[in-house]
């Protein structure tokens, strides 16, 4: 280590773990403290590290977060390497246009590992033009100089925003690959060199090297080889930093003409190109040279220079050129279709038509050079790009076709269906493409949760109080309504106050009960629970919501239901309370059609009016009578008989406005006909209740279908009606609640907030792993 990392006064080393880190820094104060120096001021992007040494007074908390390593600036926070330009940019403003100055700017930039080479050189080059005209250091430049060197100087500002990481990724020898790329133009030539990972094709950059074209002119053949000869030097210098000489090196070139020379024995050629060919031969392998078109090659930048903001937008300079990905694609491309089209790519091969019952048969395809599936088409006329009119073919169910897929839609902002599958034609040709499309987005989180599609569950059965016959009211929904606004009595400046309807609906028979309450204290609902009791019978079981869906009093009503005295009460009279899941108003459907129909006679009867306490008590009764006097079904199928069944034949044995027959009291009919006669009308009732008024509840006319049930550790948003569903609470399912019918419609959640019980449809599925 301090052979090889020491600089004048400077130690700069690493560790790849805590233990190592400490204890590398303890030997090397041990080790410099026997040579009589003191060495401090450590600096670590390791926090705990940092803490050890303020312990052991190697360091102190005091120390700057930004150090100046090698001149570069390194954050330790980050972890990033910047570059030192605030010199220059005070210097900047005071400069002169002349060759000095110009000299001295170029000599204040420090970029050893050549971070901003194709910036850097056009200054170069700038420089080399006024040698060539021969100016004095102290004469005025041309006017064309003048211009280019005063827009660079502009655009120095902008470096101050690059930063770069530190470190490279820790990979395997083996797994690592050294890309150098080399280029030449006119005024400059260099290269670039980058480590690439085997297994998941990450490209990080690592230095470059420029070199301003001789004064005497050059062919560019020759001054192509010159710039593959600092790649060559490049890669043979970072296998000896690095120490991994034996990582796979490979070289490339937009030059066929260089690449040949490299390729090719020495002695064939004339002095210059043998002497530099014979070194590029020593220092890399011949064979792993290879070609690079122009367009991708990244040190094509170094050979023509770039603007600053150019450079640090460049995806090619700091990720790599795409051209050496494209073995790696084949690779994965041929192994998708070798295991989905094997036998049409074997037919092919030995130049026999595919069978007429393929799926690819009306894709004309062929195999192009690399034996990659293409899509044969009828496009070849066209002006298109060539991946477009010959598309590589792929299946619809394959795993790197949903990664395409994937990477499509979220290159696309989370794109739909149309633009994604537009945006893959342009390269790929996928089976039933629309169908993986729409499975592939179907199952994007983010999208999920835009999309805020709720679970939906087959309508379940009717439970059993509303489907056998029971005396009236046995079985019964409660619900509350209000407030109400009335007087409590007649006169002037009597102010009104809040009164509430508690509604009572018989499970069995529809029929309806109002009574009203004066607020919603738990001794105010029981008096109106006696009262119902004492009017209609006790009944045997009650259901209510327990949610928000209360109107205007949700809170109180939870609260007054769930008190020791309401308790107390119901237990005594051997009353069974059911409550609802909470949010889940269409469990209580029945009870809710009748606060809907309520409020619909109340509206029109008494429109802004305020009524006063007997008044409104009145209309509610009214009101009751009305709602108890709505068809069931027909008496008969005369259609001339428009009498009906309504639920006050089953509360009083005919409608609560039945004009009143004659007097019959004085015939005389035996007491056991006369108990036989009602037994038979109220058994008539029931009768046609279970024929007739029961039947009609066998179609569903929602959620027909089964869904999907869900199951336990599911992750699901929870709606929310006041946020946007960006906002929704997430939560994990951790006990479902399946009914009779094996379907699930209500579960038990785990969030932030602790354990609740939700129905399925107030709940979002998101399409993750559990």
């Amino acid at each position: 280590m301090l052979d090889s990392s020491v600089y004048v006064d400077d130690l700069f080393y690493g560790g790849d773990s805590l233990e190592k880190a400490h204890k590398l820094s303890t030997d090397a104060v041990n080790v410099f403290r026997e040579a009589g120096m003191n060495l401090r001021k450590f600096q670590t992007n390791s926090t705990e590290l940092k803490k050890i040494w303020v312990e052991n007074n190697v360091t102190s908390e005091t120390e700057n977060d930004n150090r100046k390593i090698l001149g570069l600036i390194w954050n330790v926070n980050t972890d990033t390497l910047k570059l030192e330009i605030d010199s220059l940019l005070e210097m900047i403003p005071d400069l002169k246009c002349t060759k000095r100055h110009i000299l001295k700017t170029v000599a204040k930039i420090f970029d050893p590992v050549g971070f901003i080479s194709p910036f850097v050189i056009r200054v170069k080059c700038l420089l080399q033009q006024l040698w060539e005209l021969g100016l004095d250091f102290d004469d005025a430049v041309p006017q064309r100089v003048r211009q280019n060197w005063l827009e660079w100087c502009a655009e120095v500002e902008t470096l101050k925003s690059f930063s770069l990481k530190r470190t490279f990724s820790n990979y395997d020898v083996d797994e690592m690959e050294i890309h150098v790329f080399a280029d030449s133009s006119t005024k400059a030539y260099g290269a670039v060199a980058y480590i690439r990972h085997k297994r998941t094709f990450e490209v990080q950059f690592v230095l470059s090297k420029t070199r301003v074209a001789p004064v005497k002119k050059l062919t560019l053949p020759r001054l192509e080889l010159l710039g593959a000869l600092i790649a060559a030097r490049i890669a043979s210098y970072l296998k000896s930093l690095l120490r991994i000489s034996a990582c796979d090196t490979y070289c490339w070139t937009d030059s066929s003409i260089a690449l040949n020379w490299i390729k090719g024995s020495a002695i064939r050629w004339k002095q210059f190109v043998a002497n530099r060919v014979r070194e590029i031969q020593t220092l890399t392998d011949p064979g792993k040279w290879k070609f690079c078109e122009g367009r991708e090659n990244p040190a094509d930048l170094l050979s023509r220079g770039c603007s600053a903001q150019k450079l640090l937008n460049s995806e090619i300079w700091w990720s790599g050129a795409r051209c050496e990905f494209e073995e790696a694609q084949n690779v994965i491309l041929k192994y998708v279709q070798e295991e989905a089209f094997h036998e049409e790519i074997q037919r092919l091969k030995i130049n026999k038509p595919i069978k007429t019952h393929s799926k690819l048969l009306a894709l004309c395809p062929y195999l192009d050079g690399n034996e990659i599936l293409r899509v044969g088409g009828r496009l070849r006329h066209a002006k298109l790009h060539e991946n477009t009119k010959y598309p590589v073919i792929l299946p619809k169910d394959h795993v790197v076709t949903d990664l395409i897929i994937r990477h499509y839609h979220l290159k696309y902002l989370h794109a739909g269906n149309q633009l994604v599958h537009s945006a893959i034609r342009q390269r790929y040709w996928i089976l039933c493409a629309r169908v993986a499309i729409k499975r592939i987005i179907w199952k994007c989180v983010r999208c999920a949760r835009l999309r805020s599609a709720l679970s939906q569950q087959l309508m379940g059965d009717l439970p059993p109080s509303r489907v056998n016959p029971s005396r009236a009211f046995s079985k019964v929904g409660v619900d509350l309504s209000g407030p109400f606004q009335v007087k409590p009595r007649k006169g002037r400046g009597i102010r009104p106050m809040k009164t509430y309807a508690c509604i009572f609906v018989c499970f069995t028979v529809k029929a309806v009960h109002l009574e009203m309450l004066g607020d919603l204290s738990s001794d105010c609902f029981i008096a109106a629970l006696k009262r119902f009791a004492a009017r209609r019978g006790k009944p045997d079981e009650i259901f209510s919501d327990c949610g928000t869906n209360f109107i205007g009093a949700s809170k109180e009503l939870k609260a007054a239901c769930s008190t020791e005295s309401v308790a107390n009460f119901l237990c005594t009279n051997e009353i069974v309370w059911h409550f609802n899941p909470p949010s889940a108003p269409h469990f209580g459907g029945l009870w809710e059609a009748a606060v809907k129909s309520m409020k619909f006679h109340l509206r029109r009867a008494i429109g802004a009016q305020i009524l006063i306490y007997e008044e409104f008590s009145t209309l509610l009764v009214q009101i009751e009578a009305c709602l108890n006097s709505r068809p069931l079904v027909p008496v008969s199928s005369d259609p001339d008989d428009l009498s009906v069944i309504t639920p006050a034949n089953f509360l009083i044995g005919s409608t609560l406005d039945a004009i009143p027959e004659r007097d019959v009291t004085n015939f005389t009919i035996p007491l056991a006909d006369r108990w036989k006669l009602v037994q038979q009308i109220s058994q008539s009732f029931w009768k046609r209740w279970s024929s007739e008024y029961i039947t009609q509840f066998q179609r569903r006319s929602k959620w027909q279908r089964p869904h999907y049930n869900l199951r336990v550790n599911d992750i699901v948003l929870i709606k929310d009606d006041n946020l946007p569903p960006l906002k929704w609470r997430m939560g994990r399912v951790v006990e479902t609640f399946p009914g009779s019918d094996n379907q699930v419609r209500v579960v038990k959640l785990k969030t932030q907030l602790g354990v609740m019980k939700r129905p399925i449809h107030k709940l979002c599925v998101l399409p993750v792993e559990s």
